[in-house]
């Protein structure tokens, strides 16, 4: 959504209630109805660097390519800070209507971080919960972003999976893809799911999301974790304002130079408008039980 972005917000027009009235053998003049939209926007979140200090001493002078390898590194911090919570947002706030939320099986096992596995069943039950919670939705393609540790439980369980890693061979509508958008590249098909591993998916308290503080790690054996399943480019949006750096050179009180980069950006699962409703969220979750 970043072309609706302007002064940092994003232009929102939303679409008011269709209130046609379909004709059959029409009688004219036709009735008129007059539509109004509601325009309204969203500002953008501020995410910035800490201030950093160049001392300008001779003997430890930065070189104008040395500071500048530092704010790269800055700027890439940024964007992997900008990119968590935006994945964060991905996931839902709760259990609703709209995004369903279920308590993976207790049947097996704890894995190796002290939580229990998803299973086949699981993705059945959000995939049905899925396709009634959008009507008309039931051949969208949800990728299931999960943890590295049920992705490879998953593959050493089932052994199509497995085949389909040791081959890389499509086997029994499976395949498994060496290139992909999750954080380590692999996926696979799984039970109407793109299955990917992803260890930044949110935290919850029971069916409610934690807030986002990477300051704060959550409680492991309370908090639990998720898999969360939407649709690419359908189920939620990006919208990027322009980066900007902030300096201060040659500061005589400091003999230094000082920098800051600044970035608006906005992002995570479209919400519902009481209007319209016309923006579905086509998200769901699964939160693993310790």
């Amino acid at each position: 959504m970043s072309e609706f972005v302007e002064n940092d917000r994003i232009n929102l027009q939303f679409m008011s209630p269709n209130a046609t009235q379909i004709q059959v053998n029409p009688v004219y003049p036709l009735p008129v109805i007059e539509q109004t939209d509601i325009h309204d926007f969203v500002e953008l979140d501020d995410y910035a660097t800490s201030a950093r200090r160049f001392t300008d001493i001779v003997d430890i002078e930065l070189s104008y390519d040395r500071r500048n390898a530092y704010l790269r590194s800055d700027k890439e911090k940024l964007r992997e800070a900008v990119a968590q919570s935006f994945l964060w947002n991905m996931g839902p706030a709760d259990n609703t209507l709209k995004t369903p939320v279920i308590a993976a099986s207790t049947t097996g096992a704890p894995l190796a971080d002290g939580y229990n596995p998803i299973v086949a069943a699981d993705l059945v039950k959000l995939r049905i919960a899925l396709d009634a919670t959008y009507p008309g939705m039931e051949n969208q393609p949800y990728r299931l972003l999960v943890d590295s540790t049920t992705f490879w439980n998953f593959v050493s369980t089932n052994p199509n999976i497995l085949t389909q890693q040791q081959l890389n061979n499509p086997n029994n509508n499976m395949g498994f893809a060496g290139t992909g958008p999750g954080a380590n590249g692999l996926s696979f098909t799984y039970y109407g799911f793109i299955v990917t591993v992803d260890n930044r998916t949110p935290w919850y308290n029971g069916t409610t999301k934690l807030a986002y503080n990477p300051l704060v790690p959550p409680v492991i054996g309370t908090d639990l974790r998720s898999a969360i399943a939407y649709v690419p480019g359908k189920s939620g949006y990006k919208s990027l304002g322009s980066t900007k750096m902030f300096a201060r050179t040659d500061d005589p009180e400091w003999r230094a130079s000082f920098y800051e980069l600044l970035t608006p950006r906005k992002g995570g699962l479209f919400g519902t408008n009481a209007a319209g409703e016309q923006m579905k969220q086509m998200a769901a979750l699964i939160v693993r039980l310790p």
